[in-house]
């Protein structure tokens, strides 16, 4: 109320995602969505091309998780073509991994793959390891869908060592049921 009073829409947008991401958190997930929606609208009136961006990257999350896959789409790539725009690396490199998860809900594992690749690339070329491990970890769920289990195992392993490397127990948690599919 404080941002709308005081009319900060910069300030305003990056709350509401914050509102968002804090939502799917806990599972409130039509609150998420109506958080990031409005976020990305205000991101987009304002000209905010970066909070645009990753408020469509946590929009494009939270229509996965209610299997929205078209609305997925929508969001993800359009969050894709502005990271291309603004030439950010990181950015990319995000929004090139959630087409990838995409590419694994509608079991186009190939594509998945390589989307999945493409992004650890781009972690790498930047030096994160936390999204490295995001890349590589997700590259083993791709691979798994693939029948490749060795290769997921793999995958699954790099991941587990990347988010280890940053001490992302989330990410440990999730290689690690990764590595146990495989």
């Amino acid at each position: 109320p404080v941002l709308r009073a005081r009319n900060l829409k910069r300030e305003l947008a990056r709350c509401l995602c914050a509102l968002g991401i804090m939502a799917g958190y806990r599972d409130a997930l039509p609150e998420a969505l109506a958080f990031l929606e409005e976020a990305t609208e205000i991101a987009k009136a304002i000209g905010d091309r970066l909070t645009e961006s990753g408020a469509l990257m946590d929009l494009g999350f939270g229509r996965l998780l209610v299997d929205d896959l078209a609305g997925a789409r929508e969001a993800f790539e359009a969050s894709h073509v502005l990271s291309e725009k603004l030439g950010n690396p990181l950015l990319r490199a995000y929004a090139t991994s959630k087409l990838g998860l995409l590419a694994d809900a509608e079991e186009r594992y190939g594509d998945a793959l390589r989307l999945h690749k493409e992004a650890n690339e781009l972690f790498a070329s930047v030096g994160d390891p936390g999204g490295t491990g995001y890349a590589l970890s997700r590259a083993s769920l791709s691979a798994f869908g693939l029948g490749d289990y060795p290769e997921a195992l793999r995958l699954g392993r790099a991941g587990y060592e990347a988010f280890s490397e940053v001490n992302h127990r989330w990410g440990t948690i999730a290689a690690l049921w990764r590595i146990g599919f495989a």
